[in-house]
């Protein structure tokens, strides 16, 4: 019964991460109207940063060196600078169900990546997913249709980027704790924000700098409600539940931005939650 409870709450938590991540992202898409993109990431990160620090000192966690500066923990960084960059840039010119569906996409090029580089055995079961998740894919971006174009490369390239930063997430020594991952990974993420933004930067308006607040505030929730997700619960039970993260972006792109999914984008969208489920069970102890 207190698995049960945990499942549950795991569940939750999860939800939680995914309406932050969603309602940050409409954040983000409004704010790049009048500011760019790395503008965003810098001064959102200034904020996150600071925050993350102060709840980790809270929780008894103490930064060193040795963690924070650990070769897997900058490289992985690095990717995860890459996905943002790329998704944020993504989110800014697509409708936003396009570019959080495509972001989605990034447990199929984990299978991928971890049979070719890793050599990890995959079974006909996972391999079908993947195909089921590409078709999928290929149905959202209709890369012959007129609405093709090239900053649905973006996304997609954040997937890949998000991929390979979780392959290398397996290589992290148990012993660094998570609050420094994520501390390296902010810092990394404003660092990058800041040098895309020499030359542009500017003093946010009043009403940019409240958006950016929310937005950091928003985010920091995001990773705490995620994290403490997958800390109580089953990772099978908890992990389809971040997937309601694509019917909330529609939701969302159709209230605020009058976006409504084509039949193609709903059939793609529909093959790519199948697929990541598929490989999310797959995954479970015991299975193959």
């Amino acid at each position: 019964m207190a698995a049960v409870t945990d499942n549950l709450r795991a569940a939750g938590f999860v939800l939680g991460a995914i309406a932050f991540w969603a309602i940050g992202d409409t954040v983000v898409k409004l704010l790049a109207e009048t500011m760019s993109v790395p503008e965003i990431v810098f001064l959102r990160g200034l904020v996150s940063v600071a925050l993350v620090v102060l709840l980790a000192r809270a929780g008894g966690w103490r930064p060193s060196r040795q963690t924070l500066a650990h070769p897997m923990v900058l490289l992985r960084g690095l990717f995860e600078v890459g996905t943002v960059f790329t998704y944020l840039l993504g989110v800014a010119n697509l409708p936003l169900a396009v570019a959080n569906t495509l972001i989605f996409t990034s447990p199929l090029f984990g299978v991928a990546l971890g049979g070719l580089v890793l050599r990890e055995r995959l079974g006909p079961a996972r391999l079908g997913a993947v195909a089921l998740g590409f078709a999928g894919m290929l149905l959202v971006t209709d890369p012959l249709g007129a609405s093709a174009s090239w900053w649905l490369a973006f996304p997609l390239a954040g997937a890949v980027f998000q991929a390979l930063g979780d392959l290398l997430t397996r290589r992290i020594p148990r012993h660094v704790p998570t609050n420094s991952i994520m501390v390296a990974t902010l810092a990394l993420m404003t660092l990058g924000g800041g040098i895309g933004s020499i030359g542009s930067l500017r003093l946010p308006t009043p009403g940019e700098a409240g958006f950016l607040l929310l937005g950091a505030v928003l985010v920091v929730g995001a990773y705490a409600c995620y994290i403490r997700a997958f800390r109580i619960g089953e990772m099978s039970f908890a992990a389809p539940f971040k997937y309601a993260s694509i019917p909330l972006a529609m939701l969302i792109g159709w209230l605020v931005w009058a976006d409504r999914p084509s039949l193609g984008m709903l059939c793609g969208a529909t093959l790519i939650i199948m697929a990541g489920i598929l490989i999310v069970w797959q995954d479970r102890p015991g299975d193959a």
